[in-house]
């Protein structure tokens, strides 16, 4: 039965001399008919639609554009409900500690169209103009500054940019992110993986997801540098610092910010996994859950160091001066200089250097304690550009890069105010405070095996995929052997791994899987994930008891071809992290379980409290949440039978 839609077709026109380059953007009710484009040249304009996804429905969303050399972004704002009236808006605003932009005034106006308030399909212009800054003028005394040079045209950028990608190499096209390095939080949701195909069942649906992680993610980062998400002459595949900056992104991406082995139920012991992530005679893994000092213990690990290297413990937000790494070649700095990234590129930073932020203790016992107060953090360099003075960093948000503080930041941390693990932009200050220290490790003696051990990797972890019909509610309690319609399909308990060594799926990697599935307008696809615990059940149970609720201890030494059923019940275990699809085809992050202290503020005289919350609540829906949490490791819910990829048995 046909309904009544709604419908707004968007056109941005740039009448400046700078590049818009589209940021993020969000589609709050509707389909999005056409996509957004993501650069409108000087001069030029885009276009796009968004339309009704259902009965009874309006459509409502917005994009944000960063105008290139400009300091500045243009937001453009659209919302046309079923019921109501119409509004439109657009709102520019200089990025932080930005003052004037050299791009020139902006001069306000407001959204244009026919009919903008009522009518049902609306056509609206949004319109950004900047008034030049006023030239430079001769000096009127000899012994004054000549006139400058007038500033070329810019150029004609109407024209499409062609860009020959080559099967197994990266591509440049000038003029896009130049300045720009590869952030794969941002690719994940900018790249097209072309492979979605019409097929909307199940069976293709799963088919797809299991190829996707099965594949890896080589093709993300193909595809990011044949769009020109970043300047490949530059970052290049060939460079063994560019492959290690990928292979440690894909593995610590999204991971929710916890204590490593605490969230195993090893309270203090991370050398758990330290220990066989940095042994070249074991087998690699790494935790699901990762604090800023675990982070860094990975990263600079991963570069081919030993546990000798790093004190035998890893990272602390403390000085490090006296650790292994930063001898013998390596380098250590106190100096506020070094926060200048330009003077610390010029003192030899590279990739896997550290910062460290620590406030001062307020007392003797605190200085004894070495308490860890509220603004300690400590991260690392993923990519040095020795050509704009800049570095980039991998963080989980305590630097604060003005991103994260001001937006927006990649869109599969849209609902976390920046707050998780994954690749900041470029930076050339370091203006985080209660700075200490800095250091600089000695060059790695064999990067490239260091990069084939991070590719072997497990993530010690759990998942199941889950896909509902978009808006569905559900009952308490679901029966699993009369599923709501709503309930499309849940997999059984997975491994993280496979049994090769090729096979390891980081959630950057499950994130992909995601991206634009057949179907994905009506069909909404979760992967929930889960750590295996070390379970206490008391100083009395017999030994027996003891070792088989040591569920995490157990996946951690088996050999990777142990399958989940082999790890015994119970299987103890706890959600940490839920991502998800949206209509559009983008992914991000749902609902995660954080840890958060009280108390720990600098100068608090009170003992501080860690505990862990899931934000945003309500994200998931809570009877089908307890419902997945408590269904049996090897339970499917299945209703249309259909034919399961080898993945989805956990390759038994």
């Amino acid at each position: 039965m046909a309904f009544l839609t709604r419908s707004v077709t968007c056109i941005v026109v740039n009448k400046t001399t700078c590049p818009l380059r589209l940021s993020t953007s969000k589609l709050l009710h509707g389909s999005l008919d056409t996509p957004i484009p993501n650069r409108i040249p000087p001069g030029g304009s885009g276009k796009w639609t968004s339309s009704t996804a259902g009965a009874f429905t309006g459509t409502e969303g917005w994009a944000v554009f960063e105008m290139e050399g400009a300091e500045a972004m243009f937001e453009v704002d659209w919302n046309n409900p079923f019921v109501g009236t119409n509004s439109f808006k657009q709102i520019f605003r200089l990025l932080p500690d930005v003052l004037e932009s050299p791009a020139g005034t902006y001069i306000p106006s407001e959204p244009t169209g026919e009919d903008l308030e009522d009518a049902d399909d609306v056509t609206v212009t949004f319109s950004l103009t900047m008034e030049p800054p006023e030239p430079a003028t001769a000096a009127a005394d000899a012994g004054g500054t000549a006139a400058a040079e007038p500033a070329p045209p810019p150029p004609d950028e109407d024209a499409p940019q062609a860009v020959n990608a080559q099967p197994g190499a990266e591509n440049h096209a000038s003029g896009l992110g130049v300045l720009a390095p590869p952030r794969l939080s941002v690719a994940l949701n900018a790249v097209d993986p072309g492979d979605t195909g019409t097929d909307t069942s199940i069976d293709a649906t799963l088919a797809l997801i299991a190829k996707r992680l099965e594949g890896r993610l080589d093709i993300v980062w193909k595809k990011g540098a044949a769009m020109g998400l970043w300047d490949t002459t530059k970052w290049k595949e060939s460079d063994p610092d560019e492959q290690w900056a990928r292979a440690i992104t894909e593995l610590l991406l999204g991971q929710p910010y916890n204590g490593a082995a605490a969230s195993y139920g090893h309270p203090n012991k991370d050398t758990i996994f330290y220990k066989p992530f940095s042994d070249p005679a074991a087998s690699p893994i790494v935790s699901f859950t990762a604090a800023c000092q675990h982070n860094v213990s990975f990263g600079v690990l991963a570069r081919g160091y030993t546990m000798s290297d790093v004190a035998g413990t890893g990272f602390s937000c403390d000085d490090s001066s006296a650790m292994g790494v930063f001898k013998n070649g390596g380098k250590w700095f106190r100096d506020e200089e070094k926060r200048d990234l330009a003077k610390a590129i010029d003192a030899g930073l590279t990739p896997g250097s550290i910062y460290v932020f620590k406030p001062k203790p307020i007392s003797e016992h605190e200085k004894k304690a070495n308490v860890q107060r509220e603004g300690s953090h400590i991260a690392f360099v993923l990519r040095v550009d020795k050509a704009q003075k800049q570095a980039q960093f991998f963080d989980t948000g305590g630097l604060k890069h003005k991103e994260r503080v001001s937006g927006p930041v990649p869109f599969i941390m849209t609902d976390f105010a920046g707050k998780g693990s994954y690749d900041d932009p470029l930076w050339n200050n370091v203006t985080t405070k209660h700075y200490i220290g800095m250091g600089i490790p000695r060059p790695p003696a064999d990067l490239a095996g260091a990069v084939a051990r991070i590719r072997r990797t497990r993530p010690i972890g759990f998942t199941r995929l889950v896909l509902t019909t978009r808006g569905a509610t559900f009952p308490s309690p679901i029966d699993p052997k009369n599923p709501p319609d709503g309930l499309l399909f849940v997999s059984r308990l997975l491994r993280m791994w496979g049994d090769t060594e090729d096979r390891n799926f980081t959630i950057a990697s499950y994130f992909w899987s995601l991206r634009s599935l057949p179907g994905t307008r009506d069909v909404h696809a979760f992967w929930v994930f889960y750590v295996p615990l070390d379970a206490y059940v008391g100083a009395d149970a017999s030994e027996e008891k003891k070792k088989a609720a040591r569920v995490a201890s157990a996946v951690m030494a088996a050999p990777r071809t142990t399958k989940v059923d082999e790890f015994g019940t119970p299987l103890h275990r706890a959600r940490y992290l839920i991502i998800g699809s949206l209509a559009d085809g983008k992914v991000k992050q749902v609902q995660r379980t954080f840890t958060k202290t009280r108390g720990n503020e600098p100068g608090s005289t009170t003992k501080a409290v860690s505990y862990q919350e899931v934000e945003p609540a309500g994200a998931f829906p809570l009877n089908l949440q307890r419902f997945v949490d408590m269904l049996p490791p090897r339970e499917t819910i299945a209703p249309s039978n259909p034919v399961l990829p080898a993945l989805f048995k956990d390759y038994a």
